[in-house]
């Protein structure tokens, strides 16, 4: 039975893909192994833009429905839904993420799978974090004590892609994409299609 929640709010697996240009930066979800697009986020502004990404659903996807930025999450009429941060762990220590949804507590993140585990560890010594994006995934699942929370994972390979699991209802997309944002900034730097953006817009200033 319907009752009244849109898709994109009740998916529960789904992909999200980032494309990044020199005046524009956006992403599409979609669920997962592919079909219709559920949302698209779009920002000005290239990979260095710390602008908020206006969300739009709907099947021409032109209803906004809110934003994300690095940092948090916003419902259409502009009311904040959550926060996301994330601080650099001590030598061998993983980082630090909280991800606040006032109704499910702050969620906290552990790493999924040996890959992602390792990357602390002296197992990565003379290896870079980008190299390890290319040939591995990194997840991260998020959870408090109040909800099971969701996970993110970022697809081994030089793009950003990324795989998201929501293993509780009442946790937010918004928020979670919000998460995913944060997530591309922190570790999405082996993504070569940010490169070119880049070096084109310093000379562009």
């Amino acid at each position: 039975m319907n009752d009244g929640t849109a898709p994109w709010e009740q998916a529960t697996e789904f992909e999200v893909v980032f494309t990044f240009r020199v005046k524009q930066s956006s992403w599409l979800v979609q669920p997962k192994g592919g079909g219709t697009p559920l949302l698209r986020g779009v920002r000005p502004g290239g990979p260095e833009s710390v602008r908020a990404y206006l969300v739009d659903a709907g099947p021409a996807l032109d209803q906004r429905v809110g934003a994300v930025g690095l940092t948090s999450a916003a419902d259409a009429e502009g009311t904040r839904i959550g926060t996301v941060s994330q601080m650099p762990g001590a030598m061998f220590q993983d980082d630090v993420w909280t991800v606040v949804q006032t109704d499910l507590g702050a969620f906290s993140a552990k790493p999924v799978g040996l890959a992602s585990r390792a990357r602390h560890t002296p197992l990565t010594w003379g290896f870079t974090e980008n190299v390890a994006d290319l040939v591995s995934r990194h997840r991260l699942r998020f959870s408090s004590g109040e909800s099971k929370g969701f996970e993110v994972g970022r697809r081994a390979g030089l793009r950003s892609q990324y795989d998201v699991k929501v293993l509780d209802s009442r946790v937010n997309r918004l928020l979670v994409l919000a998460t995913v944002v944060h997530f591309d900034s922190a570790y999405g730097d082996a993504n070569v299609g940010k490169l070119v953006p880049s070096i084109t817009g310093l000379f562009r200033r």
